[in-house]
């Protein structure tokens, strides 16, 4: 028997959850200064008045380059975490606080 793959549907209009809150743009810039390039950088920031996270995945950014992505927040970012993943290496981590910014530039050095 052939295997098919799952379908999911998914209605926003009866799972979203409705708010007044309004959300605001958060800029994540990830600089790679480094020797080796970036599969993968994930950063994710955190409002610490409504509690909510978002996350921005950034991709292929070579040794010497940038990326830059937007993600929506009710406030500003409190903390961020990141995860970096190498080309060649092993994947990193870090993290740091902020006092109600608009956004995050990350730079990463040797």
């Amino acid at each position: 028997m052939e295997k098919q793959p799952a379908e999911i549907k998914f209605s926003i209009a009866q799972n979203v959850e409705k708010s007044d809150e309004a959300f605001y743009p958060i800029s994540i810039s990830v600089i790679n200064e480094s020797s080796v390039d970036f599969s993968v950088a994930e950063v994710a920031v955190k409002d610490n008045d409504s509690n909510r996270v978002a996350t921005g995945i950034l991709q292929n950014i070579p040794s010497g380059g940038e990326a830059h992505t937007t993600v929506q927040l009710p406030g500003g970012i409190e903390w961020c975490a990141w995860k970096i993943i190498p080309v060649v290496g092993e994947t990193f981590y870090g993290g740091g606080a902020a006092s109600n910014a608009p956004g995050v530039k990350l730079t990463i050095t040797d």
